[in-house]
C-alpha cells in the first residue's frame, strides 16, 4: 500500500505525517511520510482502516480494500486545525 499525505488547501506534501493502522483511539503505527509526503508499507489482503495524522492538522481515517498482489493507493488530504 502506498500514497501521499498533502495539505488539503495548497496540496503541499506533509513531511513526517504518521500512517496508523486502525481508527482512534485504537491505532498502531505503520509508517511516516518522507519529504514528498509519500509513504509505503506492506499489508496482507483484506479490509483495512487507515488513519493519517500530522502536527497542526486534523486526522483523517479511511477504509480501504487491500487486494492480493496489487499495489493499493490511498492518498490523504488533511485539513488544518
Amino acid at each position: 500500500m502506498e500514497g501521499f499525505v498533502k495539505d488539503s488547501v495548497n496540496l503541499t506534501p506533509i513531511f513526517g505525517a504518521e500512517i496508523l493502522d486502525g481508527a482512534p483511539p485504537d491505532t498502531a503505527f505503520i509508517a511516516k511520510t518522507d519529504s514528498t509526503g509519500y509513504y509505503r508499507f506492506g499489508k496482507s489482503p483484506g479490509t483495512m482502516v487507515v488513519t493519517a495524522k500530522a502536527v497542526g492538522y486534523k486526522l483523517q481515517t479511511k477504509t480501504v480494500e487491500i487486494i492480493d498482489k496489487k499495489t493499493t493507493r490511498l492518498d490523504f488530504f488533511l485539513n488544518g486545525k
